[in-house]
Formats: structure tokens, sequence, C-alpha cells
């Protein structure tokens, strides 16, 4: 019998709450995190219009020391990824002395880690070369493990937006192959200023045209692009008889996993809507299920004109046009790396309440969208599994299946 894997920790920060209950109260409640971005100066970009975190203070989570190290500040995505592990290893089961004794480890994902210390530091006319390490892309992972003492499995993955959902599909296949029986996985980045000119200026966020009113819709026919945005989640994964033998409380399963790769990087529509499909597929097969065991499903879709249409159109192929669905970028944001992770913690709490959050503000469907249970309000379903989808710009697509566990 192949390893299973079970989740038995979960946490979460976004502009919606400071955790996963918060976080899905607001969603069923049709709750919209999206408005103005104020952290840093942002005219001038053609849009305002996103989901900051508003209020964090991450001296509420984290040590003082950790906080102001001799060497350099730790980034905004560091301290957000430090602050979900402070929650997540909270119980006392978890004390420092157990993570070490298991070697529990981390696998984050990212798309850029910190951009603003990396543009800080390029604009430092006297380098500073201690504060280079905030710099590289496993800055977050490398970081937020020394805080927490965290000695197993430290890895960073980078694919773009659905760097979060990997992470924990990569968690999943270590747990599987036995290189570990714990790792904490999941997502995280931040807003900064150099990412959302970035977004801007190549024509992928709401609300870029002139005049052009911001509606980050997914699915919608009015949807104009993404509203950027922030955040961190992770959950704690276990293998199965291990979590059993400590009497952990489980909270889910990962029951299946796939990913693939549009190798046309989205120019090729046909060869796009194969890849998510395949995603799809392949995580259906690894689960052992057919697409009529599929409870609901988490899109990727966060308003983009293209890759909306594309999933829409392999969902119709892969799962058929009955199942429920929901889109919690509607209210979130785009969160890039934390995407993912976000959507996953969304599921657990989904199956767990069998309430699945509407898609707010859609109300319009493309033409020939065949998505019959699309919704803005939420739904009361009895759910044993989900899926989650993550679809990046660049060609990567990935999809997880997660379970409600059985009893006892």
């Amino acid at each position: 019998m192949s390893t299973r894997v079970v989740v038995t920790g979960s946490g979460v920060l976004s502009c919606l709450g400071d955790s996963p209950k918060a976080l899905h109260t607001a969603l069923v409640a049709g709750q919209s995190g999206l408005g103005p971005i104020d952290q840093f100066a942002a005219h001038g970009q053609g849009t305002v219009y996103g989901a900051p975190i508003h209020g964090f203070a991450p001296e509420y989570h984290l040590d003082e020391r950790h906080l102001k190290p001799p060497i350099s500040p730790m980034p905004r995505v560091v301290q957000l990824s430090a602050a979900v592990l402070q929650g997540v290893l909270a119980p006392p089961e978890l004390a420092v002395e157990v993570r070490q004794e298991w070697a529990i480890g981390l696998v984050l994902g990212t798309m850029f880690c910190s951009v603003g210390a990396i543009a800080g530091f390029d604009r430092q006319d006297r380098k500073k070369p201690l504060e280079f390490a905030n710099t590289v892309i496993n800055a977050a992972a490398g970081k937020a493990a020394i805080c927490h003492k965290l000695t197993g499995i430290n890895s960073t993955i980078s694919t773009g937006l659905t760097s979060g959902l990997n992470a924990i599909a990569y968690a999943v296949a270590s747990i599987r192959s036995g290189q570990a029986t714990a790792l904490l996985a999941g997502g995280a980045e931040e807003l900064s200023f150099e990412s959302l000119h970035g977004f801007t200026q190549g024509g992928l966020t709401c609300g870029t045209s002139e005049g052009e009113a911001p509606f980050p819709v997914p699915f919608d026919i009015r949807r104009n692009g993404f509203a950027p945005g922030e955040g961190a989640a992770f959950l704690l994964l276990e293998e199965a008889e291990a979590a059993k033998a400590r009497g952990a409380r489980v909270l889910a399963e990962i029951t299946g996993q796939g990913s693939t790769y549009d190798t046309s990087g989205g120019k090729d529509a046909a060869r796009a809507v194969e890849a998510i499909s395949s995603a799809m597929q392949l995580a259906l097969a690894d689960a052992g299920i057919d697409a009529g065991d599929i409870g609901c499903v988490s899109a990727s879709a966060n308003g983009s004109v293209h890759h909306d249409r594309w999933e829409a159109q392999a969902l119709e192929e892969t799962v058929g046009s009955q199942v429920p669905i929901t889109a919690i970028k509607s209210m979130v944001g785009e969160a890039l790396g934390a995407g993912g992770a976000m959507q996953a913690v969304s599921m657990i709490e989904t199956l767990q309440t069998g309430m699945i959050p509407g898609i707010v503000g859609c109300e319009q469907l493309e033409e020939g969208f065949d998505l019959q249970i699309l919704s803005p309000q939420c739904q009361d379903l009895d759910l044993t599994c989900g899926m989650i989808n993550a679809v990046g710009y660049d060609g990567h697509c990935s999809s997880l299946i997660v379970s409600r566990p059985a009893e006892g």
C-alpha cells in the first residue's frame, strides 16, 4: 500500500484574516479584501487596486531578535512566512525539541521572494554585502527555518503562480518516498512597487487602460485582469501512520497531484487548455478516482482574460459542467506564489464545513462557457474531496486533490 500523506495543521495570513477559520468565514460571507494599495506610492502605475494586508504587525508574531538581527532586517515576505509558521507550530506537541527530533523541514513556494529587497540592494550606492542574503530566491525558506529551528529538508519552489501548490506537491512526494516524515509546505509573497510595476506594464492587472474600471472577477465576461495581492499560507503534512501514532488531529488527506507544462507559454490556446486538463487528469489518476468523484473545484482563475477562458474550457473537458466551482481570487486577489497554498487552506475548511465560497461579482459568463454551477453566493454541499488548480502565465499547470479524512 502506498504511503498516505495527511494534513495535521494549517495557517494563513491574508487580506481577509490571519487564520484558516477567519479566511473561510470571510470567503463564505462574500467579503472582499480588494481595495486601494497604500503600502507604497503606486501612482503612475495605471492601477492602485489590489489586495494588500493592512495592519500586519510582525512584532505580535515574532521575537524581536528575529526582526532586528545584527546582520540585516527581515524582508516582508520573510516576516509573513515566519508569522504563519509561528501559528502552525504553536501547539505544545510541536515544541522546538520535538521539531528537531523529527527533523521537520520546510518547502516554500514563491514567485519572487523579496523583489523589494533586491531593488533596495541594487539602489545602494555602497553595497552592504551582508544584505545580499535577502535578495536570493530562498531567503524566505532559509530565514524562516532558522527562526523556527527547522532542521529537516529546506527547499524553495519557484514556478510562478503555481509555486505554492507545487511546494505542497513536492512535500507530498518527499514524504511518500520516505525522505521525510513531516514537512511544512506552502507559499508566500509580498506586494511590492517593483512587482506591481512589472505586471502593470505587462497589461496583466485590472483597470490598466485609461478610464477602465477595475474588474478582477474570474470567469465574468467583464474581467480585465487580476488584482495583485500578497500573503502566506502553509500546511503541516505528515506520513499518516506517524500522525496516527502521535494521536494527531487529521484535518484532511492529500490524495492526488499532477503537474504539466505548456511549452508554448500561453501562446497557443489549444496547447494551454490541454496542459491544464492534463494536470487535472494526472491528479485524478494519482488519487485513483474518477472525475465524477470530485465534489468541488477551487479554480486558479483570477480575472485574466485568456487564462480564465482556458481553465474554464479545461474544466468542462475534464470534470464536466456540473461540478461546483469557486475562485477565491475574486476576494483575496492574485497572491502569486502564495495563491495556490491559500486555496489549499480554504479547500480544507470547505471540506470540514461543507460550505464552498461563491465567486463574488460573477454574474455574466462569457459566451460558450458551460460552467453551470458558477455562483456569486456560497453553497452548502456534502463534500468528500475537492480539486485545486494553479495555472501560471509562463506555462506551469498544477492540480492537487484534497480529501476529507475517513472517520477514525
